[in-house]
């Protein structure tokens, strides 16, 4: 029912009716077909203009989360340069040494809909970060519901010079600066096909747009 009051047809026909019910009823002497026509048009575009002005909103509310699933930190490597040696040039371990670490995160980045407007064409777009890598896709032809979130796997992997002490605060650590520091941005349309965007960073914080921010999508990757 809202539909068809939101509908620019019953606009159309609820002018149409009030000007030609009008016209009608003055030269018809007020007939009460005239102003039966007249009251239903006119009790059309009020319903019309209510519908517009104090309807439900149609926006779906895209929300984003990184959620970490895993951590793994490599075997100690030594750093050429960097390393201590002893008097015969090898390698030793020192407390305070400094030493290379791989480390290895896992998360699920979880795009949801908080809402009960479906959206639509839903593409997710990354801040060139090439130490993210992401493991599964998902299909923007598939609307996102609010039961049903978009969940991709991803892997962040990086590697750092640094003590022994510094890896293990480091391995603590869930969303590092770089991280944090990633933008993502997913683009989505509501019902009427109207675009909307969310800004992301780790771990939860979402910006609702009506435009796309003014971001050189060159340095951006689609990863869905």
């Amino acid at each position: 029912m809202k539909r068809i009051f939101e509908d620019t047809n019953t606009l159309l026909v609820s002018i149409v009716g009030i000007v030609g019910g009008l016209i009608w009823a003055i030269s018809d002497n007020w007939n009460w077909e005239a102003i039966i026509l007249l009251s239903v048009s006119v009790i059309g575009l009020i319903c019309f203009l209510g519908a517009k002005i104090f309807g439900e909103k149609v926006r779906p509310i895209v929300e984003v989360e990184l959620q970490q699933t895993g951590s793994n930190r490599g075997p100690i490597i030594m750093a050429p340069g960097l390393s201590p040696e002893n008097n015969q040039g090898h390698y030793v371990f020192e407390e305070n040494g400094i030493y290379h670490y791989e480390f290895d995160r896992s998360y699920d980045l979880v795009i949801r809909n908080n809402s009960i407007n479906n959206a639509y064409n839903v593409n997710i777009y990354v801040e060139n970060n090439y130490h993210l890598k992401f493991q599964n896709n998902t299909s923007s032809l598939d609307p996102l519901t609010i039961d049903k979130p978009k969940i991709i796997k991803v892997k962040y992997e990086f590697g750092r010079n640094m003590t022994a002490q510094d890896s293990i605060d480091e391995l603590s650590v869930k969303f590092n600066d770089e991280l944090k520091k990633t933008v993502f941005l997913v683009e989505y349309h509501d019902e009427n096909r109207k675009t909307y965007f969310t800004k992301f960073n780790a771990p939860k914080t979402n910006i609702f747009l009506k435009k796309r921010p003014k971001y050189d999508m060159n340095k951006f990757r689609l990863i869905n």
